[in-house]
């Protein structure tokens, strides 16, 4: 289904850091709530883990993700992510360092060169990336990011002042999706809005 493709394509994954922290996300599918993603970061190990049931018109339709990530100096090292994407199941795995990696996903072997990342969005620098990782299903994907501006939002029942920004991922010139993200003026990652065919698809902090 082209709207659940559109809608799980989204990457989830977030640097790492020298301390332990946690991040707690509530999704929502328009105003609906559909689920949750929960990222844990410590060190240079991320995990992240999303669950979703979304219903919108005839879909029903169930997704669940999990992805282990280390990250020395800001570049990938090493990554296993499982997913069910509503009974398409992906399994992606691989390992390497700032000079490259060596990556399977579902029994195809790639090699991607140089110091690479997924889409680490709670790190503000993933908006200066040129090419991501999708962690689902291992494409390596051409980003075009832009500013928005300057937006007051509500984060957790405060008006806070943010910065909007706009990332749009294609595959050999074929655009696969669209990311907006916001960030407070200490570079805190605090919303996401993906827009799709079933409507736009929204990451509130808890």
């Amino acid at each position: 289904m082209a709207a659940k493709k559109l809608i799980f394509i989204l990457l989830w994954c977030v640097v790492a850091t020298g301390h332990a922290k946690e991040l707690m996300f509530d999704v929502f599918m328009d105003e609906d709530p559909v689920g949750t993603h929960l990222y844990e970061i410590e060190n240079n190990n991320v995990v992240s883990k999303a669950n979703y049931r979304i219903k919108v018109l005839f879909m029903n339709f169930t997704y669940k993700h999990e992805s282990f990530e280390t990250y020395d100096d800001g570049c990938l090292t090493a990554i296993h992510s499982m997913t069910n994407d509503d009974g398409d199941n992906y399994k992606v795995s691989g390992k390497g360092s700032a000079q490259g990696m060596q990556i399977t996903a579902n029994g195809k072997e790639i090699s991607l060169p140089g110091c690479i990342s997924t889409f680490t969005y709670w790190d503000a620098d993933v908006v200066n990336k040129k090419q991501l990782l999708n962690a689902q299903n291992a494409e390596w994907l051409d980003i075009e990011a832009s500013r928005i501006g300057d937006a007051v939002i509500s984060v957790q029942g405060k008006a806070v002042k943010t910065q909007h920004h706009r990332l749009k991922a294609s595959l050999k010139g074929y655009e696969k999706f669209i990311i907006e993200l916001w960030y407070d003026e200490n570079g805190n990652w605090v919303k996401l809005l993906s827009p799709t065919a079933a409507g736009d698809l929204i990451y509130k902090l808890h």
